[in-house]
């Protein structure tokens, strides 16, 4: 399921994608576009026993998921009904197979586990927030508050830290380089007051003097016009 919700939220993580066909055991997509959740659905779909009808049903109702507010307890207990069932019934499944099934299950009250403590911490609705805060490790039941928390200015909105060191606070990454109408600047410039005000006591911003880009060039930076305006 985890797979097929980074594959869900970009059809280029090929990796995943293939990792995700090797557990359905199905093959590789020719081309990862938008539609590949679809594509891997149909080649389920030639199977007629409702193991593989289930997971066809799975990766359809991922890829149909509203990313900004996706519902998922509505999604776990629906598949987790489904599960449930073909465990208890059997319905010419394989002894093998049912073993997966038992594992599936186990997964999916894992994940749901995860999914309630992102919303408890009020870390977000979309599966975007969901993805980095689980990468971030915020997720973790054993988290704790102590220590240095690596973020981006999105995962932190409506969080706050005693010390906020704000990086990168050049022109070109704050606002962004593709920022170029008034309407986006102002997008930048809110996002930039989300980020100075996560600091409860103190703030420490900063900025390259010169900075290696991916080409191999060394290129020479200017600080952000948003520190001048904080200043």
């Amino acid at each position: 399921m985890d797979y097929a919700i980074r594959v869900k939220l970009n059809s280029k993580y090929w990796v995943d994608g293939k990792k995700l066909c090797q557990v359905l055991s199905i093959s590789e997509p020719a081309n990862w576009t938008t539609n590949v959740l679809r594509e891997m659905a149909a080649q389920i779909s030639s199977a007629v026993d409702e193991y593989s009808a289930i997971f066809e049903k799975l990766l359809s109702t991922i890829d149909n998921l509203d990313i900004e507010n996706p519902k998922i307890p509505k999604l776990v207990k629906e598949f987790n009904d489904l599960l449930t069932s073909l465990v208890e019934n059997h319905n010419g499944v394989s002894d093998d197979k049912i073993e997966d099934v038992k594992l599936s299950i186990e997964e999916l009250k894992e994940f749901s586990g995860t999914w309630t403590r992102f919303k408890r911490k009020g870390l977000g609705d979309s599966l975007v927030a969901f993805r980095n805060a689980l990468a971030l490790g915020q997720l973790s039941e054993s988290s704790i508050d102590e220590g240095l928390t690596l973020s981006t200015v999105h995962t932190m909105k409506g969080l706050e830290k005693d010390i906020v060191f704000l990086i990168g606070m050049c022109e070109g990454v704050f606002p962004d380089y593709r920022a170029r109408t008034a309407k986006e600047l102002e997008e930048e410039r809110n996002n930039a007051f989300v980020a100075v005000t996560r600091a409860k006591r103190w703030l420490y911003v900063s900025y390259p003097k010169q900075r290696m880009m991916p080409w191999g060039d060394l290129r020479f930076q200017q600080k952000s016009r948003f520190i001048s305006e904080i200043e």
